[in-house]
C-alpha cells in the first residue's frame, strides 16, 4: 500500500506535530506494520471508540432537559458500533415523543450542536404524527433498526420501536418497493458497476486505488460502493421478517438484534433468515465487510490528519484481495432473498 504523494506532518498551534499527523506519518513510513495489527483489533477498537465517544457526548448534553415524555437516540455508524472518526462521521441525534414533542427541547439541542463538527448539524425530531420511515422526504425504514438509546425516557424509546414496527408492517407495497429500488437495488447496482470498473470515483479496482474526500460524497472510499450494499440488503431481510410476522414476535426479534454487521449476519443466519446462502458464504461476507470497513476508517483518519483529498494505493496482493471480496459480495447478495 502506498501514498499517491508525499506527506509532511501538520502542526499544532504551538508548532508541534499533532497526534493525528504523527499517526499518518507512521502509516506512510511503514504501511504494512501499521495496518496488520490494526486489522486484527479493528472491530474491538470500533466498539470501544463508539462507547467512549457516546459516553463523553452524553455527559455534555444540556442538563436542563426534562426526561418525562421523550427519548434521544442515535443511529448510523454509532448505532452499529462501527466508526473510528467523530469528525468524518459525526454523531446524529434523533428526538422522539409518543405524544406532542416540545419544540423548545429540539431548539435547545439544535443550539447545543451548533458549531460542533463532531455532531450532525441537523436534529431529527419525530412524534406521534410523524412518518417514522421517512427522512428528508425519502422512504428509509432502516434508520431505526440500528438506533441506540442515549437519553430521556426508555419507555418512550420502546414506544418508538413499537411504532416503527407497525409502520413497517403497514407500509404499502408501493412505498416498500420504492425503498427497495432507491436503497437496496441502487447500492447493489453501484457495487456491480464498481466490479465492472464502470464506477471509479471512490474505488478503482482495476488500478487498486481507494479515494477519500470529506467534501465530496462521491469519494468516500468503500462506504457507498460496498458497505452500503450489504447494510441495505440485510435491512431488507429484517423488514421482510417484520412485515411477515406478529408485532410481539418482531419486537422481541428487533430488541435482540445485535449492533454490528458481523454479529447481525450471525444472528440472521441462526434465525434461518439467510437460508439461501451457506455458512462459508456468510463468513466470507463478514470478511469482505470487515476489510472494506477497515479501509474506510483508514481513509477517514488520513483525511482528518492531512486535511485534503487522499488516495490509498494498494499493492498487488491487497488489490486482488479487495477485488475478490467485491466480486464475492455481489454474488452472495444475489442469493439473499
Amino acid at each position: 500500500m502506498a501514498a499517491s504523494s508525499s506527506f509532511s506532518s501538520s502542526s499544532s498551534s504551538r508548532g508541534f506535530p499533532t497526534l493525528a499527523s504523527l499517526c499518518a506519518d507512521k502509516f506512510y513510513q511503514s504501511q504494512a506494520s501499521a495496518v496488520d495489527p490494526f486489522r486484527l483489533k479493528h472491530l474491538a477498537l470500533c466498539t470501544s471508540f463508539v462507547q467512549s465517544i457516546l459516553a463523553r457526548k452524553l455527559s455534555a448534553l444540556p442538563k436542563d432537559l426534562s426526561n418525562n415524555n421523550y427519548c434521544i437516540f442515535t443511529t448510523g455508524s454509532d448505532g452499529r458500533h462501527e466508526k473510528l472518526s467523530d469528525l468524518e462521521s459525526p454523531v446524529e441525534l434523533v428526538v422522539y415523543s409518543s405524544g406532542n414533542l416540545d419544540e423548545s427541547l429540539v431548539l435547545k439541542l439544535q443550539e447545543f450542536v451548533k458549531g460542533k463538527p463532531d455532531f450532525f448539524e441537523r436534529i431529527e425530531s419525530k412524534d406521534k404524527s410523524s412518518k417514522l420511515c421517512e427522512t428528508l422526504g425519502r422512504i428509509i425504514p432502516t434508520r431505526g433498526l440500528h438506533s441506540k438509546f442515549l437519553a430521556g425516557n426508555k419507555d418512550e424509546y420502546e414506544s418508538y420501536l413499537r411504532a416503527l414496527i407497525l409502520e413497517i408492517k403497514n407500509m404499502s407495497t408501493k412505498a416498500y418497493a420504492l425503498f427497495k429500488k432507491d436503497f437496496v437495488r441502487y447500492y447493489i447496482s453501484l457495487l456491480n458497476n464498481c466490479n465492472l470498473n464502470q464506477q471509479t470515483d471512490a474505488v478503482d479496482l482495476r488500478r487498486g486505488v481507494i479515494f477519500f474526500d470529506g467534501k465530496n460524497f462521491k469519494k468516500k472510499a468503500t462506504k457507498s460502493c460496498h458497505l452500503r450494499s450489504i447494510q441495505y440488503k440485510l435491512d431488507k431481510v429484517i423488514c421482510d421478517h417484520i412485515r411477515n410476522n406478529s408485532e410481539k414476535d418482531t419486537f422481541e426479534f428487533l430488541t435482540n438484534t445485535p449492533s454490528n454487521i458481523n454479529d447481525l449476519l450471525d444472528y440472521l443466519f441462526a434465525k434461518k433468515l439467510l437460508s439461501k446462502i451457506s455458512f462459508a458464504e456468510k463468513e466470507l461476507l463478514k470478511k469482505a465487510y470487515n476489510l472494506s470497513l477497515m479501509y474506510l476508517h483508514i481513509a477517514q483518519n488520513l483525511y482528518v490528519a492531512m486535511q485534503r483529498s487522499i488516495e490509498i494505493r494498494l499493492d498487488e496482493t491487497q488489490q486482488k484481495e479487495l477485488q475478490d471480496n467485491f466480486n464475492a459480495t455481489y454474488q452472495i447478495l444475489q442469493n439473499i432473498q
